[in-house]
């Protein structure tokens, strides 16, 4: 049996990997995983599979750089590239991934593809929100290869959201790595607050970065207001950066963040969490003459440290995003505080919503024990029931 397996970003990656070895436990199956975003490459790359794992890279099938084509359709040329690898395949069950990029289209080709050829296809929606402006919500009203697919969600709410479009599609419900990991987390949350935090009698919030500069800017702006009330002064805070962002778009990110902390300054501890072996070539990105920021007033912003997002998340008192993404749910989910700028979450119990952060700062600088909202029941690993859903006995 062929299985195909796409991702595009990290979030799908992560469940597509898993999917991946729980498959290649069946011998008979060979497994196909095909990789079409950098951010998916990167944390691929980072993974041995084995034998009955053939990894393929998107990029490396069109010879050109992701950059090029992972937020927009392929043309009918780089098309008809992939439609050969396919054919070479002979794919008979395939989980394809939701990219993280709204306007990524090659799932939604691929997938219209081999409706036909299919006896299993699945779509996976890793979101624990509302996207309207996703194309994932456009191609799903299509007729003619949409009813071919099982298409799978990691909520209820999500599933409501067919209802109200009149969407009559196969939907199931299979949960979300994020949800199913509150119950598996061991970290040691005080090991990992000393390597974030100068002062450990401080509060502290993650801010989870997204991969638009003008919303995150919108997103900060919010924050340095709150936090010029003398009344937060106990609260760090740390910027994830999103692993979604290539070199060209980090440094344009850095770059605005950072001159918007200089012309906005507040007493608060505001670092970007960074890899250390990195530091030294991000700053001398930030402090070329092109950009002229000072080294001695930008290097203050920022932490070296080798910490993901996942585990500031675990570590914080409260975490915020510009939407309601996956670590804003599954802090939420744990009890903690959780807010977001705009957006409309999946799990709304214990998220802030809204412009103004003052309640979500509020709630954390005054509050010593988290909220109460709890883990959802449908804490599910999608993994395992996804393999068993392309290889039915």
């Amino acid at each position: 049996m062929n299985i195909l397996l796409i991702c595009h970003s990290v979030g799908d990656a992560n469940i597509i990997i898993q999917t991946a070895r729980k498959l290649s436990e069946k011998e008979a199956a060979n497994i196909h995983l095909l990789v079409i975003g950098q951010a998916a490459k990167n944390r691929v790359e980072a993974e041995k599979f084995s034998k009955n794992i053939k990894v393929t890279y998107l990029n490396e099938i069109l010879q050109k750089p992701f950059s090029d084509f992972d937020n927009r359709p392929l043309n009918e040329e780089e098309f008809s590239q992939v439609v050969d690898c396919l054919d070479s395949w002979k794919i008979d069950s395939a989980l394809i991934g939701t990219p993280s990029l709204n306007d990524a289209g090659a799932p939604f080709q691929i997938a219209a593809y081999l409706a036909e050829r299919l006896q299993h296809g699945l779509f996976y929606n890793d979101y624990l929100f509302y996207e309207e402006k996703h194309l994932y919500w456009k191609k799903i009203a299509e007729k003619g290869w949409t009813e071919k697919y099982r298409w799978l969600l990691p909520l209820p709410q999500a599933q409501k959201k067919f209802k109200e479009k009149n969407l009559d599609l196969k939907t199931e419900v299979v949960g979300h790595l994020a949800l199913a990991a509150i119950r598996e987390n061991k970290e040691d949350s005080n090991k990992l607050r000393s390597g974030l935090q100068d002062n450990s009698q401080n509060r502290l919030v993650f801010i989870s970065g997204g991969k638009s500069v003008k919303e995150d800017l919108q997103l900060l702006s919010a924050i340095t207001e709150a936090l010029k009330e003398k009344r937060f002064s106990n609260i760090d805070v740390r910027i994830g950066l999103h692993p979604g962002l290539v070199s060209k778009d980090l440094n344009d990110y850095l770059t605005k963040m950072v001159q918007h902390l200089l012309q906005n300054p507040v007493k608060n501890s505001i670092q970007f969490i960074i890899d250390p072996s990195k530091r030294e070539s991000i700053l001398n990105q930030l402090t070329n003459p092109e950009i002229s920021l000072d080294l001695n007033q930008t290097e203050r912003f920022f932490r070296p440290v080798q910490i993901r997002g996942d585990q500031a998340a675990a570590a914080a008192d409260g975490v915020a995003c510009f939407v309601p993404a996956t670590l804003v749910t599954q802090a939420a989910a744990q009890g903690k505080f959780a807010a977001c700028y705009k957006g409309e979450p999946y799990l709304t119990a214990g998220i802030t919503i809204g412009a103004n952060m003052t309640g979500f700062f509020n709630q954390v600088s005054e509050t010593k024990k988290s909220s109460k909202a709890g883990i959802p029941e449908l804490a599910l690993n999608p993994a395992q029931l996804m393999a068993s859903m392309l290889t039915p006995s």
